[in-house]
């Protein structure tokens, strides 16, 4: 049986952070040094030969990476259509994304909690306010950006909440994720939900 070649693939271009989720499926242990800039081109340029078309840049954090919005943008301006996933924490950087494509990029931010305490103390930061000043600052580029929360016994009840304070700001896309339980400890494991139950939540 002959696979057809891939249209879409997960670039993790760090796996450093500046947040410490207790969900995290990157554990600390396993971080490693950054992608370079050339490697990143160089990376682009074969992906695009081979006829890639998605790319969902992950992490880590890539917003640490200074080059990111330089890279966003030349996969973009060569016909790729990108996501970005960023815990929000760097709402400075996103005014260099001003004037990219809706239609050809994503971007999902993170919000654990509905207030400073419950993200903070969820994600092991200071970064509530800079995540919620993330999501204005999108708004008002008219980026979109979809708002994201992992489900645990922990935010499950604050899933409403957490609804009603993106929406106050505009927000008109939110997803709920299922914990990655890869490599998770026993403790880490009882706040997760069972698939079947997370699907009916």
């Amino acid at each position: 049986m002959e696979f057809s070649a891939p249209e879409y693939i997960q670039l993790y271009p760090t796996t450093r952070c500046n947040q410490r989720c207790s969900f995290c499926f990157n554990p600390e242990s396993g971080r490693t040094d950054a992608m370079t800039f050339k490697n990143a081109i160089l990376l682009l340029d074969i992906l695009i030969d081979n006829g890639i078309k998605d790319i969902d840049i992950m992490g880590g954090e890539p917003f640490l990476i200074p080059w990111i919005t330089d890279f966003i943008g030349r996969g973009i301006s060569r016909g790729i259509s990108l996501n970005i996933s960023t815990n929000g924490s760097m709402p400075a950087m996103l005014h260099e994304l001003k004037g990219v494509p809706r239609d050809h990029f994503n971007i999902g931010i993170s919000l654990e909690g509905s207030t400073a305490e419950k993200h903070n103390r969820l994600t092991g930061s200071h970064n509530f306010a800079s995540s919620v000043e993330s999501i204005k600052r999108l708004i008002d580029l008219s980026m979109d950006p979809i708002v994201k929360t992992v489900l645990s016994r922990e935010t499950a009840c604050d899933i409403q909440n957490i609804v009603n304070l993106i929406r106050g700001i505009g927000v008109r896309r939110y997803s709920i994720l299922h914990m990655d339980i890869l490599c998770k400890k026993d403790a880490e494991l009882k706040n997760t939900f069972p698939y079947i139950a997370f699907l009916d939540f």
